[in-house]
């Protein structure tokens, strides 16, 4: 089943069933006018890592994460508090 994404047009939740489970991906996709009908190539594909995105206890995120999966944490900055001291920012 393909879901298009309301703010994204261009790309698609993709929700795959099979005998054992459902998998997720998200899709990028172009139109090609070039065609008698409305044709949709798929141009870029990410599987979803669901049970990381629950935050189930095994998939939590650990160095070995695969890239794929994981997001690199934002990093910290000094921020000026406009009373000339500087506080460490961020998480």
């Amino acid at each position: 089943m393909y879901i298009q994404l309301l703010s994204f047009p261009s790309h698609y939740l993709v929700l795959v069933i099979t005998d054992d489970d459902f998998r997720y991906a998200l899709i990028h996709v172009t139109v090609r006018v070039d065609s008698p009908l409305t044709t949709l190539v798929m141009e870029d594909i990410g599987w979803l890592n669901v049970k990381r995105i629950r935050g189930e206890s095994e998939y939590s995120i650990t160095e070995e994460t695969p890239a794929l999966y994981s997001v690199p944490p934002l990093p910290r900055r000094k921020v000026d508090q406009g009373d000339g001291q500087e506080k460490l920012g961020g998480k």
